[in-house]
């Protein structure tokens, strides 16, 4: 809404995505240019390209429709699906003729929900909440699966219908109101034949991790700042993209609690600028291997080169960061906690843990305290 910035300068193609509230890659733009112009720190943005899954088509033909009113005329209708998260590297593919069978209702996955029905060759309806059981349908022979969107899940829902090895099983998410439809019809004995249509492919798409810098409080006419802190940075993280196992259906909400937090920090610097330099990183393809990040520290932490000039410049650079601190909060608790892992980027824990061990005891305390004065 353009009123929330209404005491911001805002250039004039931030305000025109504004009013024309846009989605898609304009959304995109959009929060990169708010990004710039709500918060005008030292800016700069670094571009990168990486791979993406890209949905172009999905739909599914249903045969056998029988239209309200009990007719003998049977209808064929097309109905929206959405595609999975690839397993690994394997997107959702299907010939080009599409994807055949009768369609199979098997509740929650269980083997005992397919008793009477014939499963081989068939394309298995399935509820989302169905843990790992999903899995019994291609072990009976069903040629893909479709996940019926629901009233509420969880995260490990959602990470169990997706592999880490590149296999070819054909995932699908249908919305709640067409899947009923087509419930009632095999509940009420009908034969329904569907084909399956898509297509998605990897793309290679730009990024943008976007850097603002407070600078230290040095000031050589001020006696008693320090200049060497003035030199160091210390990094305060969050990211501004967002990842479902739907990935057409990603909207971020609660994604977005971490780059909020983000914001009100700098607020709070910018009120009073710390000794020490601060950057505010906010990264893109946080959600694709770490991405953002990982280009972030190739950029300002990693030699280009093994040539010792290259290793001795870059290790005194890298000794100027004395801090990296990620944001990555949710709406779900006021509670907060020091994690020091990263996915892809694996770490022994036990060789770490100790360099973290004050922090996590200064965060202990910090909450303890607030809670006890809410208690009061």
């Amino acid at each position: 809404d353009e009123r929330a910035f209404g005491k911001v300068a805002l250039r004039q193609t931030t305000r025109r995505l504004l009013s024309e509230r846009p989605t898609g890659s304009e959304l995109l733009q959009l929060n990169r240019l708010l990004l710039c112009d709500a918060y005008p720190l030292e800016l700069a943005s670094r571009l990168f390209l990486v791979p993406v899954p890209i949905e172009r088509r999905t739909e599914m033909v249903v045969e056998g429709l029988q239209p309200p009113g009990g007719t003998a005329i049977r209808m064929v209708a097309r109905v929206r699906l959405r595609s999975l998260w690839p397993n690994l590297v394997r997107t959702n593919q299907t010939p080009q003729e599409g994807l055949s069978g009768p369609l199979v209702y098997g509740h929650r996955g269980e083997v005992s929900q397919f008793n009477g029905k014939t499963v081989e060759g068939s394309i298995a309806l399935l509820d989302f909440n169905s843990g790992g059981d999903w899995f019994n349908t291609l072990l009976l022979g069903a040629k893909a699966v479709i996940f019926i969107a629901p009233e509420t899940t969880i995260r490990g829902e959602a990470e169990q219908k997706f592999l880490t090895t590149p296999i070819n099983i054909p995932r699908f998410w249908i919305d709640r109101e067409s899947a009923e439809v087509l419930k009632s019809q095999l509940e009420a004995g009908r034969d329904l034949n569907v084909t399956l249509h898509c297509d998605m492919q990897w793309e290679m798409k730009e990024a943008v991790n976007i850097v603002g810098r407070i600078r230290g409080t040095y000031n050589k006419q001020v006696e008693g700042t320090d200049r060497t802190f003035s030199e160091e940075f210390a990094v305060v993280h969050s990211v501004y993209d967002s990842m479902s196992v739907v990935p057409s259906l990603a909207p971020g909400a609660e994604q977005s609690c971490g780059l909020a937090a983000l914001f009100q920090t700098i607020k709070a610097f910018k009120a009073a600028p710390p000794r020490r330099s601060v950057l505010f990183l906010a990264s893109g393809a946080h959600c694709l291997g770490l991405e953002g990040v990982r280009h972030f520290i190739d950029q300002y932490m990693d030699a280009p080169t093994d040539a010792p000039e290259d290793l001795d410049r870059k290790q005194k650079e890298r000794e100027r960061f004395r801090l990296f601190a990620t944001l990555d909060l949710t709406s779900q608790t006021e509670n907060a906690g020091i994690f020091y892992k990263g996915h892809f980027v694996d770490q022994n824990e036990a060789a770490i843990q100790w360099q973290f061990s004050d922090i996590g005891k200064r965060s202990r305390e910090t909450n303890w305290s607030s809670t006890s004065r809410h208690m009061e």
